[in-house]
C-alpha cells in the first residue's frame, strides 16, 4: 500500500514540479499583463501543489520521526533555495558596486533635468541635488548632525 501511495505520490509531484517550471518559463515570455498574470496563477499553482505532495509523503516516513522528518524536509527546501541563489547571482555579470553607482547617476541625472541651463546658472538646482544626494547615500539627517556638508558645490558631479 505504501509503496503505491509514495509511487503514485512521486508521479504527482513530478508533474506539479514540470508544470510549475513551464509556467515559470512562460511568465518570463509573457508580453502583456494579462498574460503574466495568468502564467503567475498558474505557476503558483503548481508550486504550491508540488510543496503539498511533498509533505504529503513526510507523514509516511516514519511515525516515531515525524517531527525530525519534516524538519529536514523544510531545510532542505530553504538550503536549495540559498545554493539556487549562490549559483545565479554569484555571477560576475551582477555586482551591486555596479548597479548602485548607475542608479546613482540616474537619479543625479533625474533631478538635474527638471532644471534648465538659466536656472542652474543661478544656482536654483542645488537643493534638488542635495536632496539627490541625501537620497543616495541615505545618511539624510545623520550627515547634517555629523557636520558633513552635502553641498554639491558647482555642479560638477566628479564623484558619481
Amino acid at each position: 500500500m505504501f509503496i503505491l501511495y509514495g509511487f503514485s505520490m512521486g508521479i504527482e509531484m513530478t508533474i506539479n514540479n514540470t508544470s510549475g517550471a513551464l509556467f515559470c518559463v512562460w511568465l518570463g515570455r509573457a508580453t502583456s499583463l494579462p498574460v503574466a498574470i495568468l502564467a503567475m496563477m498558474l505557476f503558483s499553482i503548481g508550486v504550491q501543489a508540488a510543496c503539498g505532495a511533498i509533505f504529503g509523503i513526510v507523514p509516511f516516513v516514519s511515525h516515531r520521526s515525524l517531527g525530525i522528518i519534516s524538519g529536514l524536509t523544510g531545510a532542505g527546501g530553504n538550503f536549495g533555495s540559498g545554493l539556487t541563489q549562490l549559483i545565479f547571482f554569484s555571477s560576475p555579470r551582477f555586482h551591486i558596486a555596479d548597479v548602485t553607482k548607475n542608479n546613482q547617476r540616474k537619479s543625479i541625472i533625474y533631478y538635474e533635468a527638471e532644471w534648465t541651463a538659466e536656472e542652474k546658472l543661478q544656482g536654483l538646482h542645488e537643493g534638488s541635488l542635495k536632496f539627490a544626494e541625501n537620497s543616495i547615500s541615505e545618511r539624510g539627517r545623520k550627515a547634517a548632525l555629523d557636520g558633513a556638508s552635502t553641498s554639491p558645490g558647482n555642479g560638477n558631479r566628479a564623484d558619481v
